[in-house]
C-alpha cells in the first residue's frame, strides 16, 4: 500500500535520459522555462528545451538555479556603472525621478550641458514657488493687519473692500486682483464676475479670520444670519467648527411650561414713521377741532355726492383723460411697470421691490394684544400715549392714525366717548383713566394698500398682473368696441364696460398711482368712486369707512384746517405699508420654535435695533428678478386684446342673450350668465344703474321719467347704464336722478349706521377699573 500522494514527474530527463524511481525529477513550468534560458549552460546544449520537459536533479541545478548561491550586488556587471556622474570610482548614489520625468529629461536633452540647463531651471522654478509664498504670506499678514484695525464693521461690496485695504497699506495694491484673476473670470458673464468678487472679499475676510481670530466682524454677520433664520444648536455649533462663523451657544432647547394645545401669538405692532412733513395742529385759527362733532356727517356727504354725480356719468379712464399728468402704465418704463406690479407684494424678496427699507420708522413697542375691541386698542394706544414725549406733542398737534376698519370703529368710538366727556354730556369720572385725553389727539385715516386674505393661487403679484393685462389690453381696442356698439345699452355690454373702464383701471390706480403721487384731489373723487362699487357689492366695512373719510376730508376743508395743506404735500407719508412690511421682515426672521408673545416682542426689539436687516449678509442674498420683462409684458398685453376683441365680438353677435337664473342650497338668489362665459356673476356685479330703483330701459335711449322722445340721436348712455338725450340731461342738471337718489339714500343709511356704532359703550365700563389697576401697576 503507498502512503501520501503518487508523484507526477518520473522522469526521464530529457537532456541525460536518465529514468529512477529514487530520482526527483522538476518539470520546467513557464517561469523555470525562462530562467532555465537565462542560464550559461543553456548554449552547450545538444538538446532543444521545451515547456514541460522533465529534469534530474543535476541539470535542473545547473539550469534553472544556477545563481543561488550569487549575492545580489555581484550580480551587475561593474562596466554598467556610469563613471562620468561618479568620477570617484566609489558605488554610484542613486537619483530617484519618476519615469515620465526621466524620460523628459532624455528626450529633451542630448547632451550633458542640457541635462545641466534642465537643472538650473528646475531651481530656478523651486526659488520662484519660494518667493510667491512669502509674498502670499507677507500680503496675508498687512491686509489681516488693516481688517484688525478696521474693527468689526465688514464692507457690503467688493469695490468698497479693495479700496479699503489698498488705501491702508500702498502694498497690497493688485492682491485682491491676483485672487480674482486666479478665478478665471474671463469666462463668466458679468453678473457671475460680480458675484465672484463678493465671494473672494468672503474668503479674505475668512482667510484674515483664521490668521488672527479678531477678524470676526463677518463671520458675526454670517453667525447671526444662521441664527435669525432658525438654525438648530446643532448647526450652529458645526458651523463653527468649519470656521464659518464664531456664534457658539445661541439656541438651547425650550421646553413647553404651561399645558395647551394653541401656540398662537396675537401682536400688536406699534411703529412710528417719522417724516418731513410740518406738524399737524389739533385747532384751526378759529379754535375749530379736527373731530367733526357729528362724526360722519350725512349733509356734507349729500353735498359731495351732488358734486361727484358728473364725475360718475363718465368711466374712471374717460376722467383719467382730463388729467395733465396722468399716464398709463404702457407708456412708462419698465422699471415704473415692475414697481406698480408689484406694489402689494409685501412677502416678495424681488429686486425693484418699493420702498424697502425703512430708515424713518421706530418701533415703539410689539406687545401680545388681540385688537378685538376697543380696549385693546386704547391699550395700544397707551404705549406710546403715557410717553412724555408725546402728551407735550400732543398738547397742540395730532398724529394721524393709518388703520383699516376695525382700527377706524374702534378708535374712533374711543374718540368720541372722549369728546363727550369733555363736553360734559356724558359725565363718567369712572372713564378719565381708561380713556386717556390724548387719545382725541389721534386721527384715523383710510389706508387702501391693506393685504387682503387672498389665494394662495394666484399670489397678489399675480393678480395685479391680471389686471394690468386686462386694463391694457382693453385701452388698445377700446376705440374699435366704442365705434361698433356706439349707444347700445345691452346688459352684458355695458356691465364688461363698467368693469374695463371703471373697476379695473381705479383698482389698479387708487394706491400705486394717486396715492403714493399725492394728487390728493384725483384720489379723493377714485376713493368716491370705489365707494359707489363698495356699496353695490355690499361690503359693509370698506362702504362705512370711506364715508367716514370722506367726511372728515370736506369737513376739513370747510372750516379751512391745516391738514389739507398736509395731505396735498405729504399724502403718501399717511401710509400702512410700514407696518405690512414690518410684520413681513419679522415674519422672515423668526421661526417656528418662537411661538410665544415675550420671543416675538424679543425679536421684533431686536430687529429694530439692528435697524431690520443684516446688511454684510444682504449683499450676499440671491435676488429675484420679475418673472417678465417690458417686452414680455407687451406681448401678453397684446394677446389679452386680442382675447378682448373676439370677446366683444361674441357679445355683438348675441344680443340680449343674457340669462338669469335662481340658484342657491337654501336661499335662492338671482345670477347672471353672460354669452361667451361659464361663470357665474351676482347682481352685484351689475352697473349702478341696476340698483337703482329705476332700471336703464334697454327698449329706449333716455330714462328720463319725463320723455317721450323715443329716438336714440343726440344722447349718450351714462357709465351707471342709464341713458338720456343731452337736452333732457341738462334739464336734470347734469346728473343721473335715479342713481343720485340711490346713493343718497345709502349715504343716509351708512351713516346713521355708523355713527350708532360709535356711540355703543361696548364693554368701557366692565374694565374701566380693572384698566386704572393695570395702569398703576
Amino acid at each position: 500500500m503507498i502512503n501520501g500522494r503518487p508523484r507526477k514527474n518520473k522522469g526521464p530527463c530529457v537532456i541525460c535520459g536518465k529514468e529512477n524511481d529514487n530520482e526527483k525529477f522538476r518539470q520546467l513550468t513557464p517561469s523555470l522555462f525562462q530562467k532555465a534560458l537565462k542560464s550559461p549552460g543553456f548554449q552547450d546544449l545538444d538538446v532543444n528545451l521545451k515547456l514541460y520537459d522533465q529534469l534530474c536533479g543535476r541539470h535542473y541545478n545547473k539550469l534553472v538555479v544556477f545563481d543561488r548561491n550569487t549575492s545580489k550586488s555581484s550580480r551587475k556587471p561593474m562596466h554598467e556603472v556610469d563613471l562620468s556622474y561618479n568620477e570617484s570610482g566609489n558605488k554610484a548614489k542613486r537619483v530617484c525621478l519618476s519615469q515620465e520625468t526621466y524620460e523628459n529629461l532624455l528626450n529633451s536633452a542630448s547632451s550633458v550641458p542640457q541635462l545641466e540647463q534642465e537643472i538650473l531651471e528646475l531651481k530656478e522654478k523651486v526659488n520662484d514657488y519660494i518667493q510667491f509664498s512669502e509674498y502670499f504670506n507677507d500680503q496675508m499678514a498687512r491686509m489681516t493687519k488693516v481688517l484688525y484695525q478696521e474693527g468689526n464693521f465688514p464692507k457690503l461690496n467688493a469695490a468698497d473692500f479693495v479700496k479699503l485695504i489698498e488705501n491702508h497699506d500702498p502694498n497690497l495694491q493688485g492682491f485682491f486682483d491676483t485672487l480674482y484673476n486666479a478665478m478665471n473670470p474671463k469666462g463668466k458673464n458679468k453678473r457671475t464676475q460680480e458675484c465672484l468678487k463678493q465671494k473672494i472679499m468672503l474668503l479674505c475676510y475668512q482667510m484674515a479670520g483664521l490668521r488672527n481670530k479678531q477678524v470676526s466682524g463677518a463671520k458675526t454677520a454670517v453667525g447671526l444670519f444662521f441664527v435669525k433664520s432658525g438654525a438648530s444648536a446643532h448647526c450652529v455649533n458645526t458651523a463653527a467648527n468649519m470656521g464659518l462663523y464664531d456664534y457658539h451657544n445661541l439656541h438651547g432647547t425650550c421646553i413647553p411650561s404651561v399645558n395647551s394645545t394653541s401656540q398662537i401669538s396675537h401682536m400688536a405692532t406699534i411703529l412710528f414713521n417719522t417724516t418731513q412733513a410740518p406738524p399737524i395742529p389739533y385747532y384751526t385759527d378759529y379754535h375749530l377741532a379736527i373731530h367733526n362733532p357729528c362724526g360722519v356727517d350725512a349733509s356734507i356727504l349729500r353735498n359731495v355726492c351732488q358734486e361727484f354725480m358728473l364725475t360718475l356719468a363718465k368711466s374712471y379712464n374717460s376722467e383719467k383723460s382730463s388729467w395733465n399728468w396722468a399716464s398709463d402704465l404702457v407708456v412708462v418704463d419698465e422699471t415704473e411697470i415692475i414697481e406698480r406690479l408689484t406694489i402689494h407684494s409685501y412677502d416678495s424678496d424681488i429686486s425693484e421691490k418699493y420702498q424697502r427699507k425703512f430708515n424713518q420708522t421706530k418701533l415703539v413697542d410689539c406687545i401680545e394684544l388681540d385688537l378685538k375691541n376697543t380696549k385693546n386698542y386704547i391699550q395700544a394706544a397707551n404705549t406710546f400715549l403715557r410717553l412724555p414725549e408725546t402728551k407735550e406733542y400732543l398738547k397742540m398737534f395730532v398724529i394721524p392714525f393709518p388703520a383699516d376698519f376695525p382700527g377706524q370703529l374702534f378708535i374712533r368710538r374711543a374718540v368720541t366717548k372722549r369728546l363727550k366727556m369733555e363736553a360734559g354730556t356724558e359725565p363718567e369720572p369712572e372713564l378719565e383713566s381708561s380713556i386717556p385725553k390724548e387719545i382725541m389727539h389721534l386721527v384715523p385715516f383710510l389706508v387702501f394698500n391693506k393685504k387682503q386674505k387672498l389665494a394662495a393661487k394666484p399670489k397678489p403679484w399675480r393678480i395685479n398682473l391680471l389686471l394690468y393685462l386686462a386694463h391694457e389690453g382693453r385701452l388698445l381696442i377700446k376705440n374699435c368696441v366704442l365705434k361698433r356698439f356706439a349707444m347700445s345699452k345691452d346688459i352684458s355690454y355695458v356691465t364688461f364696460l363698467d368693469l374695463l373702464d371703471n373697476l379695473v383701471p381705479s383698482t389698479l390706480d387708487i394706491y400705486s398711482n394717486l396715492f403714493r403721487s399725492n394728487y390728493l384731489e384725483e384720489y379723493i373723487s377714485t376713493i368716491f368712486r370705489l365707494w359707489t362699487i363698495m356699496r353695490r357689492f355690499q361690503w359693509h366695512n370698506y362702504d362705512k369707512i370711506m364715508l367716514a373719510f370722506l367726511s372728515d376730508i370736506h369737513y376739513w376743508k370747510k372750516i379751512n384746517h391745516p391738514i389739507i395743506h398736509t395731505l396735498k404735500t405729504h399724502l403718501n407719508t399717511f401710509d400702512e405699508y410700514p407696518v405690512e412690511n414690518y410684520h413681513s421682515i419679522l415674519r422672515r426672521h423668526t421661526n417656528a420654535k418662537v411661538s410665544t408673545g415675550k420671543s416675538l416682542r424679543r425679536d421684533a426689539l431686536f430687529l429694530d435695533h439692528c435697524r431690520h436687516e443684516n446688511l454684510f449678509v444682504k449683499s450676499f442674498e440671491p435676488t429675484r428678478d420679475y418673472p417678465y420683462t417690458k417686452k414680455d409684458l407687451d406681448n401678453l398685453v397684446k394677446l389679452t386684446a386680442i382675447f378682448h376683441l373676439d370677446f366683444f365680438d361674441n357679445l355683438w353677435k348675441n344680443p340680449g342673450r343674457t340669462e338669469l337664473k335662481k340658484e342657491g342650497k337654501k336661499i335662492k338668489k338671482d345670477f347672471y350668465y353672460f354669452p361667451g362665459i361659464k361663470s357665474q356673476f351676482s347682481s352685484k356685479a351689475l352697473p349702478l344703474g341696476y340698483h337703482s330703483k329705476k332700471w336703464p330701459s334697454a327698449n329706449k335711449l333716455c330714462d328720463r321719467l319725463e320723455c317721450t322722445d323715443p329716438s336714440w340721436i343726440d344722447g349718450m348712455v351714462l357709465n351707471c347704464g342709464h341713458g338720456y338725450h343731452e337736452t333732457c340731461f341738462r334739464t336734470l342738471g347734469l346728473k343721473c336722478p335715479h342713481c343720485f337718489k340711490y346713493l343718497s339714500d345709502s349715504i343716509d343709511e351708512l351713516s346713521q349706521s355708523y355713527n350708532q356704532r360709535l356711540q355703543m359703550d361696548e364693554d368701557i365700563k366692565k374694565w374701566a377699573d380693572c384698566e386704572s389697576e393695570n395702569h398703576e401697576s
